[in-house]
């Protein structure tokens, strides 16, 4: 399809009113930018100041009384919504604010079924808040650590959460819009006058007389809110104030003032306005103080919008300090200064860069089908980051296989899934519905893993052998992906053989496990594809450096000294490791290595975790669940890994860190045969290896060959399924399959 044929969905923003204030000018920005791409927008609020900013720019405005949380409007708001989207049949309802995502969710499902959100502040949360709170199908978040505020007070799943930034249009806030006409030295704050923003303003009219001693200072104070008539009532009664401060209040437009500024303290989205336009900032507000920004807070400053969350309380000492640097600083500094505010904004915090993220986002939502063509069978919805990552690449894989086909997921839990994943997704614990699934569906995916072993319990091998038998009998092609295959027996490898006979694609992780398959298929006459491939996740890449920091802060993890990751399976017998773990992290921690817990099944894996960081007596040892890329660029970082999670360990061989393994599963032991690492035999051994680690260099780390052999096998998983199906069509001479034979380069 062409651009010009391109057909874009309409959205309606939804939030509380619209007056000036960082949310409204985000929503404001987007509308714009997305009305101009070709969107069809509308914005639906009680109304306010920058309402006209919407009529002016042909934006369709919905009056809804959401700006009060009473009984009344948010019935009355719930009614009007209904009769709007009955009305425009928006494609996407986007909410704003937790008041106008509740009065959303009241809606029919038929008429929300792509109702998203994003979240711009990290609020109180109480049980009833909790209780109203509505999420939609996927959020979208300004910063790192309110995307992990998300998963760590409501349990969203990182895969629901999109981050994006709060876009700056660099062109009406630029360095041309400045003056230097005027004679005093003028600091500039702008903010929500409330009780839980103006804080600052407060203290800017406290340091004042102090800043004057040193030359003529003037302060500009813009914003309204509750606060405002005592904050001008405090300068009209001061004499000095009243000489030296001017308070605008409410102002939509704040491009004449940022003219006058030589200095701007403050937070958030008007921090960036003021950076766009090059002026030196200080970033301070209610939740913290950073300072004058230079490019190296930007992780730190990033990862919480600007708003400074989580950082030590602005004092009056030290906003003297840095404001006295500012007003009268040489030339050359201030320069170097405002440059670097400016590139920061241009190159990271564009109105593009927002509605390109926007954009992403919609495209991302799709309208889920009640049957499948395309069904996934495998270990899902049990919150294990492994299992969830392998589902990750599979969905990738069979997009990319079969672009015009729906998929299911069959999941422990499948609502979560169904939301994380973007899939329709079954219960595992509703076996008519399996079964409904399994008819409707052409092939049967076996998920990646180690699903066909007796490890864990003979229940499991006979659970996942009988889905695959059932869908044999019914004429489906099964399709295993990236497989581990466990210890057989000669009576258990016929079974085996049975169930990768016939119209089967066979793709297996390991050497030993492909040697396996090929003996029990030796002396069949119909035999499946086989093909030897390597564990998906050995695709995965590390974060770039300043994203990674942006997260690491956001989770509070002091990588900024040396650390060492600790990924321990809850599952293992904890009186034989324990002692012996406690000891290790002992020997590491006089090493001068910090320990941080990485939980990689945090249902199963917390408890231990926990006993060990209360153990050893750490000073807030952080124990972290960690989306997939984030954890690996957590372990890239590591002086080593002590784990006993398959993943863990192969993150460690892909990152070259040097990395004990605990594990005693036949999967982790065959991986560390095919790399070259060393496993502990026993956890008595565990100390001595880590003091080992600091005396050898090298020591228990993969060989970087092996992995990279591995690497490459893993890309190829993708192609060795779509030969794989071109094996069974010729064998068959099924025509139905050809659909799958997608040329190189081929879009949908």
């Amino acid at each position: 399809m062409s651009v010009s044929q391109k057909k874009y969905p309409s959205v309606l923003f939804i939030t509380n009113s619209f007056s000036t204030g960082g949310v409204e000018t985000h929503i404001l920005s987007l509308a714009k930018m997305l009305k101009a791409r070709g969107y069809f927008v509308a914005v639906a609020s009680a109304g306010g100041s920058l309402e006209k900013e919407l009529a002016a720019n042909g934006i369709l405005h919905i009056y809804l009384p959401l700006s009060a949380r009473k009984l009344y409007n948010i019935l009355l708001s719930y009614r009007l919504l209904f009769r709007a989207v009955k009305a425009y049949r928006f494609d996407i309802l986007h909410a704003h604010s937790r008041l106008a995502a509740f009065v959303v969710s009241l809606l029919p499902k038929t008429m929300r079924q792509n109702f998203v959100t994003t979240a711009h502040l990290d609020f109180e949360v109480t049980p009833l808040t909790r209780f109203f709170s509505r999420w939609g199908e996927k959020t979208l978040a300004v910063s790192e650590d309110i995307c992990a505020y998300l998963v760590r007070e409501y349990a969203l799943s990182y895969r629901q959460i999109s981050l994006t930034v709060n876009g700056i249009d660099t062109e009406l806030f630029c360095q041309n819009a400045r003056s230097d006409k005027f004679c005093a030295k003028t600091i500039l704050h702008v903010s929500r006058m409330d009780q839980d923003r103006a804080a600052v303003a407060f203290l800017l009219c406290d340091i004042l007389p102090k800043l004057c001693q040193h030359g003529k200072v003037k302060l500009i104070l813009v914003g309204g809110g509750e606060l405002l008539p005592s904050l001008k009532k405090r300068v009209q009664e001061d004499a000095f104030l009243k000489e030296h401060v001017w308070v605008v209040g409410e102002a939509v437009d704040i491009t004449p003032y940022l003219e006058r500024a030589d200095v701007f303290v403050g937070v958030s989205r008007a921090a960036l306005e003021a950076m766009a336009c090059g002026i030196p900032t200080i970033l301070a507000g209610n939740s913290g103080y950073l300072g004058i920004f230079r490019s190296e807070l930007l992780a730190k400053a990033a990862s919480t919008n600007f708003c400074c969350r989580g950082e030590c309380a602005a004092t009056p000492s030290r906003l003297v300090y840095d404001l006295s640097h500012l007003l009268f600083a040489d030339r050359e500094e201030l320069e170097a200064i405002s440059s670097e505010c400016r590139k920061t904004v241009v190159a990271h915090y564009s109105l593009d860069k927002m509605t390109n993220d926007y954009e992403t986002f919609y495209a991302s939502l799709t309208k889920l089908k009640k049957h499948s063509e395309n069904l996934i069978l495998g270990y899902h919805g049990f919150g294990n980051l492994g299992d969830d990552l392998l589902l990750e690449n599979l969905l990738l894989c069979i997009r990319s296989i079969d672009p015009f086909g729906s998929i299911s997921v069959i999941s422990q839990n499948a609502r979560k899934t169904a939301r994380g994943f973007s899939v329709s997704a079954v219960s595992r614990k509703n076996p008519l519905a399996m079964l409904q699934a399994l008819l409707h569906a052409r092939v049967l995916y076996v998920g990646g893993g180690t699903l066909l072993q007796k490890d864990t319990s003979h229940r499991s091998l006979y659970y996942y052998a009988f889905w695959i038998r059932l869908a044999k009998l019914f004429g489906k092609r099964v399709v295993y992906y990236a497989n581990g295959l466990g210890d057989f027996s000669e009576k258990d490898e016929k079974m085996l053989a049975r169930l990768l006979s016939g119209n089967c694609v066979v793709t297996l992780r390991d050497r030993e496990s492909y040697l396996l398959a090929k003996r029990a298929v030796a002396g069949m006459k119909d035999k499946p594809y086989l093909a030897r491939t390597a564990d998906s996740a050995m695709t995965l890449q590390a974060l770039d450096k300043n994203e990674a920091a942006c997260l690491f802060s956001a989770h509070g993890l002091p990588t900024d000294k040396p650390y060492f990751v600790l990924a321990l399976s809850g599952r293992q017998q904890e009186d034989e490791i324990f002692s012996s773990l406690i000891s290790a992290i002992r020997t590491a921690c006089e090493a001068g290595y910090f320990p941080i817990f990485l939980t990689m099944q945090p249902q199963i894996d917390a408890p231990l975790a926990q006993r060990l960081a209360v153990k050893v007596q750490v000073k807030q040892a952080p124990i972290v669940t960690l989306p997939p890329r984030v954890a690996l660029s957590l372990i890239a970082g590591a002086g080593f890994v002590i784990t006993s999670r398959f993943h863990a360990l192969l993150f460690g061989a892909m990152t070259n860190r040097a990395t004990l393994c605990l594990s005693r599963s036949e999967k982790c032991r065959r991986f560390c045969r095919e790399v070259g690492i060393t496993p502990i035999d026993s956890a008595e051994e565990l100390p001595r290896a880590v003091s080992l680690l600091f005396k050898q260099e090298g020591c228990f780390q993969a060989n970087c060959e092996a992995v990279a052999k591995l690497t490459e096998l893993a890309k190829t998983t993708p192609e060795k399924i779509r030969e794989g199906f071109a094996y069974l069509a010729d064998k068959t001479n099924d025509k139905t399959i050809e659909r799958f034979k997608i040329k190189e380069g081929q879009k949908p």
